[in-house]
């Protein structure tokens, strides 16, 4: 880095280096190191099916940090889970998931499982959100945007004990049996996966780059944008009197009052079958 003005030609990072009296210099910095910059590109989680499996978090130190921002229209998602593992009798897990509008921060330390809702308002609306989960052993904080609140994990757990992988947008739903999910995790039970974007991860103040992960993955519904489309629900039509809401660039079939399910309410309820007694 340098700098010519008339006749004067200065080298800055020389002067810098050998602390020159002509210049000053705020903050840290480190000579002849070149450090590999990491891209933060934001993601669109396209489907509630889509999502990224991350090393476990490693919190082993008792400490530990979680940030990203997202923005979606959907009101349930099931953010960010990791646990024990699968299967295990080791009862630890932590989640993050948006259930009716809201932030909700799930964590067990084994001995019993803390969920608070932290959003005071609605998340589903569109604009962008922060989030930023502090842990220290059995306390924490969880913030997002303004607001932050302070947790205690209950009973004698004194640790997050995490084994398996960190998903993020998501989980396996192939692989995992929802009904031996935690209880608390309400997104997971209802299979319903985080649908709208996110950015900015980092873990442990380390930045993820989560399109390069998803690119080695294979994962096709995940998307290297955030946008919103145009509406979905006025070209295309739920079935047997479905109400189609608008979701984060997709339409969402309500097929609760009838008596149909499916994406567009297409398949009956009951299947009635006819066997013939001989």
């Amino acid at each position: 880095m340098e700098y010519q003005g008339d006749n004067v030609k200065l080298d800055l990072l020389e002067l810098a280096h050998k602390d020159h009296a002509l210049i000053s210099v705020i903050g840290g910095l480190e000579f002849g190191k070149c450090a590999e910059i990491v891209e933060s590109q934001p993601v669109t989680f396209m489907t509630p099916e889509s999502f990224i499996a991350l090393p476990k978090w490693d919190v082993k130190n008792r400490n530990g940090t979680i940030s990203f921002q997202f923005r979606t229209t959907e009101p349930n998602g099931l953010l960010m889970y990791n646990s024990a593992k699968y299967g295990s009798s080791n009862l630890d897990f932590f989640g993050m998931e948006i259930i009716d509008g809201y932030f909700y921060l799930i964590i067990a330390l084994g001995t019993g499982a803390t969920k608070q809702k932290v959003s005071r308002n609605r998340v589903d609306d569109g604009v962008l959100h922060l989030v930023h989960l502090l842990y220290v052993g059995k306390t924490g904080r969880i913030q997002i945007d303004s607001h932050d609140q302070d947790y205690l994990s209950p009973g004698m757990g004194m640790q997050l004990d995490l084994e398996d992988m960190l998903f993020v947008g998501g989980l396996d739903f192939e692989r995992y049996n929802a009904y031996r999910l935690p209880k608390e995790l309400w997104s997971g039970i209802l299979k319903q996966g985080y649908v709208g974007c996110l950015q900015d991860l980092k873990i442990n103040d380390e930045k993820i780059d989560l399109m390069t992960v998803a690119r080695k993955q294979q994962q096709r519904d995940v998307r290297n944008e955030c946008r919103k489309v145009e509406a979905q629900c006025s070209s295309q039509q739920c079935m047997h009197k479905g109400t189609c809401h608008e979701g984060w660039n997709r339409y969402v079939c309500d097929c609760r009052n009838t008596s149909y399910r499916g994406k567009n309410c297409e398949h009956g309820t009951f299947d009635i079958k006819l066997y013939c007694l001989i």
